[in-house]
């Protein structure tokens, strides 16, 4: 052990931490210009010295000012309680778990409560807000978030915190943070045709997203402990399928959900390109997990309150990388009594679409194609930003100009005046936005004017009343 390191330990200082002076791995000297000729120090005897200088205020004083003078110390872990023997238990609790939280609220932001972002006073605004907060990044996940009104999935009564960047939970129903269910879009890099599993699939808030980005031709399957909360995913598809205009802006998906416990999942189910997991995974079952994936797919789930993203690379190599702190349920564990197996979940089946099928995909295909060339625009999800007014300030600074006179140097005030422009959003200031128009559903329209019969319009439309 070098000397510096025997150092640390004799005055409690940790030296695999090092949160306050950069280099103290590299073991990079401190170099020091008081008295004549300077002195060098290395890292770990400086922090050596301050270690036994916090203990020092600490034995002479024994009060509360002289806590706070050594808290950040204890607090990031680099000095050790048992440098402090006199310091009462109650007293390093708070500096050591209270301490940090008064100094970084933005820990308790980062989790599946939320509030990262501020709340929006509609579907859109949030949008907006997790996308200046870049937890929304690329254009089809935009699209998928302002297709699905977030405020459609919460029991009447409750929809006004529902544009919140807040978890919600009413009995079994449950709804992460929309600053989770958005890391999670991105991380999971939805394209056309893949195969989904969403295992915890609650309320279908996010597998319906994920369906309008995978397309007709994927496979969207979800997974759920609890029967009434599987009906209920099931009346919000089906009130998505039959009066929301984006369905016809979009080729779907539809999820299939089944109620079961995901940890029992059938040994021979197929694989999936991507997996969500809603709840708190434990390390022994983070091979179980694995196991569903295809080469080359993505997973996505909370291990160890961490939302971590793992790709397969080969039959038996993963790629793991952390997103973000979470805090997650975690799942729930089958209860087996002795003798009782439980019952298997089987997924449901891969199955070919129909002719009649796949000709309703394709001639709704090329007429949304058609409608879209005629009504260019029309059907742009996206909504511009609010356009924020310029304002111009004037600041004034205080200069010297330095003249010579004769053989002395004569300092000379001015005064300039400077102009900024500076961007505000005050409400007073924002120009008055025009009302959309209502937005006309042209596919629907085109079908409708189709010289067809109206048994084949309505099949064309899925039945849809609006």
């Amino acid at each position: 052990m070098s000397e510096g390191r025997a150092l640390s330990s004799e005055f409690g200082l940790k030296p695999e931490y090092s949160p306050c002076i950069p280099g103290w791995e590299r073991n990079q000297p401190i170099v020091r210009s008081r008295g004549s000729g300077g002195m060098q120090k290395t890292v770990e005897e400086h922090r050596s010295c301050r270690s036994q200088e916090w203990s020092e205020v600490w034995d002479r004083h024994h009060d509360w000012a002289s806590l706070w003078r050594i808290a950040p110390a204890l607090s990031s872990g680099c000095v050790d309680r048992s440098s402090y023997p006199s310091l009462t238990s109650s007293a390093f609790f708070f500096f050591v778990c209270l301490f940090p939280l008064l100094f970084f609220p933005c820990w308790l932001c980062e989790g599946n409560m939320g509030g990262a972002v501020s709340a929006g006073e509609d579907n859109d605004d949030l949008i907006d807000n997790l996308k200046e907060a870049q937890y929304i990044r690329t254009d089809c996940v935009e699209q998928a978030f302002r297709a699905i009104d977030r405020g459609d999935y919460y029991l009447e009564g409750y929809r006004d915190n529902a544009y919140k960047d807040l978890a919600w939970k009413h009995g079994n129903i449950h709804l992460s943070a929309p600053c989770i269910y958005s890391e999670v879009m991105e991380a999971l890099k939805l394209q056309q045709g893949l195969s989904f599993l969403n295992l915890g699939s609650g309320t279908g808030y996010l597998s319906t997203m994920v369906g309008l980005i995978i397309g007709p031709f994927g496979v969207n399957h979800g997974v759920e402990l609890h029967k009434d909360v599987v009906e209920y995913a099931k009346e919000r598809l089906d009130d998505f399928i039959k009066n929301s205009d984006s369905f016809d802006r979009f080729e779907f998906c539809e999820p299939h959900f089944v109620v079961g416990n995901c940890l029992e999942i059938s040994s021979d189910s197929h694989q999936y390109d991507r997996i969500y997991c809603g709840a708190g995974v434990q390390k022994d079952h983070e091979n179980y997990m694995k196991i569903l994936l295809k080469v080359g797919g993505i997973l996505v789930m909370p291990i160890e309150d961490q939302l971590t993203q793992i790709i397969r690379t080969g039959q038996s190599s993963w790629e793991s990388k952390n997103i973000l702190a979470v805090s997650f349920a975690p799942l729930v564990q089958q209860n087996r009594t002795e003798g009782c197996k439980a019952e298997a979940v089987v997924l449901p089946a891969l199955t070919v679409r129909s002719l009649q099928d796949l000709a309703r995909i394709y001639i709704r295909r090329t007429l949304r194609n058609l409608t879209n060339d005629e009504n260019p625009g029309r059907n742009n999800t996206q909504r511009p930003s609010q356009k924020r007014k310029r304002r111009r300030c004037r600041r004034r600074r205080r200069t010297y100009t330095y003249v010579f006179v004769g053989n002395q140097l004569i300092p000379q005030e001015d005064e300039c005046i400077e102009e900024e422009s500076k961007e505000e959003e005050q409400e007073k200031d924002i120009e008055p936005i025009k009302p959309e128009e209502p937005q006309v559903n042209h596919l629907r329209d085109k079908i409708l004017s189709l010289p067809l019969p109206e048994s084949l319009k309505s099949y064309l439309l899925y039945y849809r009343e609006k």
